[in-house]
């Protein structure tokens, strides 16, 4: 009786496991202004704590989890921008000037 608990308690961990797993993946991209590279971009997801940053050709990475995820894209001289990922891999960023206040 107890070989069989066992058995069906593994089997349980490998399917929650696989699903969390499946929930989570790698987005890639890059991020631009007039068709020039932005470094120092901060991206980070909706209602999670992770962040990654821009690379000096605008390139980032960042491993988002759950579903109907939005990517936040900040940088100082920029407008904060953000994008649902659905269920693209790649996503390009163009970013605009902040409007200047005289």
């Amino acid at each position: 009786m107890e070989l069989g608990f066992l058995k069906v308690s593994l089997v349980a961990t490998m399917v929650l496991y696989g699903l969390a797993q499946g929930q989570e993946r790698t987005i890639k991209g890059t991020v631009t202004t007039n068709q020039k590279p932005i470094a120092g971009v901060v991206v980070s997801q909706e209602g999670n704590n992770s962040v990654t940053t821009t690379n000096s050709s605008g390139q980032y990475q960042y491993k988002i989890t759950g579903n109907n995820a939005i990517l936040i894209f900040k940088h100082p001289d920029y407008s904060e921008t953000r994008v649902e990922v659905g269920e693209q891999s790649t996503l390009n960023v163009y970013l605009q000037k902040e409007k200047q206040i005289d």
